[in-house]
């Protein structure tokens, strides 16, 4: 199993260019069916703007976990706390296309949860397109659809689910 060569560990500054890198692959292939080219290009060179509606209640962020194999990251997952609530969120999550569906995401998301959990959250949240694959998932964790919002890149919205798991 491939899962057993990953090896999880605290994002650093010097992780910044493989996460992006990360960012954009995914991205790319995961999104392509709902939002165009131009689009997904325009959010990574900064050239259209974008909003979920549920980002207001972000406060600060927590961290950020990467998975590597041999020394190269092949995912991460983000987590940050929430204004005024005991929750918190996962803010970003992302494995390459061609390491999905070999366990890497689900240890990246035990590992967040497991530290989320000592640092004191009663729950978490993570917000996804209506659209995306990446619902399964969620679902599969134990999440819970607690609310619908939007997500906006430019003018082009979509439909966002807000996904609840008591920890």
């Amino acid at each position: 199993m491939l899962a057993e060569k990953v090896h999880i560990r605290t994002a650093i500054p010097f992780d910044r260019h493989a996460i992006l890198h990360v960012n954009r692959v995914t991205w790319q292939e995961a999104y392509q069916h709902i939002y165009t080219e131009a689009e997904i290009k325009g959010l990574f060179n900064n050239s259209l703007s974008q909003n979920g509606t549920w980002v207001y209640r972000r406060d600060e962020r927590l961290g950020m976990l990467v998975a590597e194999i041999n020394q190269q990251i092949v995912g991460f997952i983000g987590m940050g706390s929430l204004l005024n609530d005991t929750s918190a969120e996962i803010t970003t999550f992302y494995i390459l296309p061609r390491y999905q569906s070999d366990g890497i995401g689900t240890l990246l998301w035990q590992r967040a949860m497991t530290q989320l959990q000592e640092a004191g959250y009663s729950g978490v949240w993570v917000w996804v397109l209506g659209r995306a694959s990446a619902r399964k998932f969620y679902e599969a964790q134990g999440c819970i659809e607690r609310e619908r919002g939007q997500y906006t890149i430019g003018t082009h919205s979509e439909v966002a689910i807000g996904y609840w798991l008591g920890l």
